[in-house]
């Protein structure tokens, strides 16, 4: 058995292949038999003589308009081309048209002999009804087998609606534009209390009176052929409780592109809110408290140094460096947190530029590194101030571990290379220090860390998290003969593949 074209219903039963075939047979004799007595008879009577040549041209026109149709039908019917329910639908249609006419003109005839009137020839005339009503049965049968298919279309579009209506896991709901709610998904009747048959035909009941301004503001917005997009936003459960949810809507139109009514997709946040909050305030509390120690420690390392020998200042020298480092971290972390939070606005960004202006600042900080810059004129991406601080971060990266293995003269180097791709924008960052250990690269591949297996900052998971939400990649590779490379793809500004905003990717 074949697979139903997509001009079937998927649900419909298939005859099986030798009751196809009988239909086959069947719908061809249907229209290959008329066609071919018309035929035979009306030549036999056109070549009669005494015949006006003028008869002759007008009747074989004739001829060939009501055969013409016939044979095409009988030849796509062999040839199987149309499905097994078409097939049954054009043979009934044209023995419905052709058989009832057929044996009232035979009847029709037999009475006339019965009663002594005789028509000139019976037979031309019992062929020609039988051949021009097989000729509208199959234009009967195709034109219907054309709304069948439709009607199918339809009906396999609308179980797909249901389906991923239904199978959706935010809430949907579907509202008229007097806000009498038209369909209530099972993803709604579980986020917020109501069954579908309790809310069919009723006010909208989600939205609490605080928001009730808001809620008139969208639908205004939506009535005017807008879209919601992603608006957070709070809804009312059947409780009363309040839900923290992310919208999103668009209207419904009619055929004439009037509004019919408003689709709306909601999408519960409360865990995401709260988990936010959590974090934000130990984000806070933390920060503080790290910075508070730092001062607590460097206050007493100036006691010490003033007090302690040579020797011992410069093991107070080494704690207060570490202790820096630690505050560093901490701020690092506070500035990719609130990127991520932010809903910042995508605009173009100039990666050479950004590059530049980061490599001159580390070339005034760490004048012992040599910066070597492999760049075109421009390299735009889209993105925001992520890619400010994914540059700045593989760069100092680099610095770093460049300074761990210097040079017999004490220098090191940094490589800087961008290159355009046919959809992305490629920047490397190469350095001659040891190479970042596979220990830690591993985690960024796994994309989880665990006591045994982690990072020794937070450095390389910036650049990871935020790369990953410009929409690229990032790839970390060993440099021969020493040390590493970070290549960093972006999308190019005018690529399908558009970043979101930053706010988007802790959804």
């Amino acid at each position: 058995m074949r697979p139903p074209s997509d001009m079937s219903h998927p649900f419909e039963p298939h005859p099986d292949s030798g009751s196809v075939e009988q239909w086959r047979w069947v719908g061809t004799a249907a229209l290959v038999s008329p066609a071919v007595l018309v035929a035979v008879v009306t030549a036999r009577r056109l070549t009669r003589p005494g015949v006006a040549p003028s008869t002759q041209v007008l009747a074989g026109v004739a001829l060939v308009c009501l055969v013409a149709p016939l044979g095409v039908g009988a030849g796509w019917l062999f040839r199987g081309e149309a499905d097994p329910p078409d097939v049954r639908r054009i043979v009934t249609w044209s023995l419905g048209g052709s058989l009832p006419i057929t044996t009232l003109t035979l009847l029709v005839v037999g009475y006339q002999r019965a009663h002594g009137v005789a028509l000139a020839d019976p037979f031309l005339v019992t062929g020609w009804v039988a051949g021009a009503g097989a000729v509208g049965g199959l234009l009967t049968g195709v034109y219907d087998t054309r709304r069948a298919r439709e009607r199918r279309r339809t009906e396999l579009a609308q179980n797909r609606l249901c389906a991923i209506f239904e199978a959706s896991p935010v809430a949907i709901v579907a509202i008229d534009t007097d806000g009498d709610v038209l369909s209530w998904s099972s993803s709604a009747e579980r986020l917020f209390g109501w069954s579908a048959d309790a809310v069919r035909g009723t006010q909208y009941p989600l939205v609490p009176d605080d928001r009730r301004e808001e809620f008139r503001r969208h639908m205004s917005q939506l009535d005017a052929g807008g879209v919601i997009d992603g608006v957070e936003t709070k809804r009312k459960r059947k409780d009363g409780a309040l839900v923290d949810v992310r919208l999103w809507s668009a209207p419904i139109t009619n055929p004439d592109d009037t509004v019919a009514g408003h689709m709306i997709a909601l999408a519960d946040v409360t865990d995401r809110k709260q988990r936010e909050q959590r974090l934000a305030v130990l984000d806070r509390v933390l920060r503080h408290d790290i910075r508070n120690a730092v001062n607590v420690i460097e206050g007493n390392a100036s006691v010490l140094q003033q007090e302690l020998s040579d020797d011992d200042v410069d093991a107070v020298e080494r704690i207060v460096a570490r202790t820096r480092q630690l505050e560093r971290v901490s701020e690092k972390a506070r500035d990719v947190t609130e990127v991520l939070r932010a809903d910042g606005t995508v605009r173009p960004v100039d990666v050479v530029e950004v590059l530049d202006r980061q490599r001159g600042r580390f070339q005034r900080d760490s004048p012992e590194c040599e910066f070597v810059v492999e760049t075109p004129a421009t390299a735009t991406v889209p993105g925001d101030e992520r890619v400010e601080i994914v540059l700045r971060e593989a760069i100092q990266n680099a610095v770093e571990h460049g300074q761990r293995q210097p040079t017999a003269d004490g220098t090191s180097k940094v490589v800087l290379r961008v290159e355009h791709e046919s959809d992305h924008v490629v920047v490397d960052v190469a350095d001659t220090g040891p190479g970042i250990p596979e220990r830690e690269q591993r985690p960024l591949r796994a994309e989880t860390e665990t006591s045994l297996q982690h990072t020794s900052g937070i450095g390389l998971w910036a650049i990871h998290w935020l790369v990953r939400s410009l929409g690229g990649e990032v790839t970390i590779a060993d440099r021969d003969p020493n040390g590493a490379v970070v290549t960093i793809r972006l999308p190019r500004t005018g690529d399908g593949n558009q970043p979101m905003s930053p706010g988007e990717q802790i959804d």
